[in-house]
């Protein structure tokens, strides 16, 4: 019994001083449309400062590097644009605290391979915060 009672004081002991750890992070979800197929969407928040996200109205993306523009019909708003594949079977957007600003990292996971299709099809997210958040603040990383 003692060597359990000990066992279990040094595994606790390990644990905690394992250091920090960073908080779970907020998940939402969206579909973006397309005409071949719909593109799953899921943002992973770390910051608390995403209260919603959804397709954006009209993504200017013009290259498969993401982009974040201004929402300008709502201060509290930003989008990230890029281009992307018919192919593409789902996105993941991990939004982070960063030195002094934000990072988005965007993760596509491409269709099966040999997929044919060499169609370019813009994308674009729209996430809105409770907080105005300056694009220039928000560093996005990854490719589509």
């Amino acid at each position: 019994m003692r060597n359990i009672a000990l066992s279990v004081l040094v595994a606790a002991s390990i644990v905690g001083c394992s250091g920090p750890t960073e908080p779970e992070p907020r998940l939402f979800r969206t579909v973006l449309p397309q005409a071949v197929q719909p593109l799953p969407v899921v943002l992973g928040d770390q910051t608390g400062l995403v209260t919603g996200i959804g397709p954006a109205a009209d993504p200017q993306g013009a290259d498969d590097q993401p982009v974040i523009l201004a929402d300008p019909s709502d201060p509290m708003a930003f989008v990230i644009a890029w281009v992307g594949s018919p192919c593409d079977e789902d996105a993941a957007l991990s939004f982070k605290s960063n030195e002094g600003g934000y990072r988005l990292q965007l993760t596509v996971s491409p269709g099966a391979r040999g997929c044919q299709m060499l169609v370019a099809v813009p994308r674009g997210v729209r996430i809105v915060t409770s907080t105005a958040i300056p694009v220039s603040s928000i560093e996005a990383t990854g490719s589509g």
